[in-house]
């Protein structure tokens, strides 16, 4: 997939996946709660008093957030659960061919219809790392601004899931690589990935904004 990519800065940082990340109920689990409807066990309540404190989010957390930013604004498209848009770049050759053609099929389905107005995305790369993606700026053109907190090569996955979540048809959208605020270590992206989406959604430009992940971790007291 051949898309163009306009580098403004660039950004890897280690993430684990969720052994419940289906926030399905059934799934037999003890429930702490359930953020947008979208189900937690006390496991991952293990992950966000333990983990996230040291900044790792697994794809049921980062689900959970979107869920949640979509009660407060449902008028953005997107924040869809981030298994949908699975893909690890550490596979054999037969499963990457897989991988693509699943996402790609998003594209070019039968009922295919590019979403209109306004989509936000955040998206676990494949490469133990979160970035958020989102046409929030530019969502009449085939243009999407990748917020990514650390420096990491583009990839064909990273390039077929977007193309995923916006429906591209045409391989050679635009990719735009905001400056944004960098990570201090190689575990706060998906820290940094909820941040710039709250910032998004609350009409501020991440990349005019200084964060602190201290900051947006939670107390191991509450």
């Amino acid at each position: 997939m051949a898309s163009s990519s306009s580098k403004q800065s660039r950004g890897g940082a280690a993430l684990p996946t969720s052994t419940n990340s289906t926030g399905d109920a059934s799934d037999n689990v003890d429930v702490w709660c359930s953020p947008g409807g979208h189900v937690l066990s006390k496991l991952h309540k293990q992950r966000v008093l333990d983990q996230i404190k040291n900044g790792w989010v697994d794809d049921a957390i980062a689900t959970a957030a979107m869920k949640l930013i979509k009660e407060e604004h449902p008028e953005i498209g997107g924040l869809r659960p981030t298994s949908l848009f699975y893909g690890q770049s550490k596979a054999t050759s037969q499963e990457r061919r897989n991988q693509l053609c699943r996402l790609r099929s998003f594209v070019f389905h039968d009922d295919f219809q590019q979403p209109r107005g306004r989509q936000v995305q955040i998206l676990y790369t494949g490469s133990l790392h979160w970035v958020l993606a989102t046409n929030y700026h530019e969502y009449e053109r085939e243009l999407v601004y990748v917020y990514d907190s650390l420096e990491e090569p583009v990839t064909e996955l990273l390039v077929a899931k977007i193309a995923a979540v916006f429906r591209f048809a045409n391989p050679k959208f635009r990719i735009v690589w905001p400056v944004v605020d960098q990570q201090k270590n190689n575990k706060d992206c998906g820290i940094f990935a909820i941040a710039f989406l709250v910032a998004l959604c609350h009409k501020f430009d991440p990349s005019s904004l200084s964060f602190d992940s201290s900051m947006v971790k939670p107390d191991s007291s509450q």
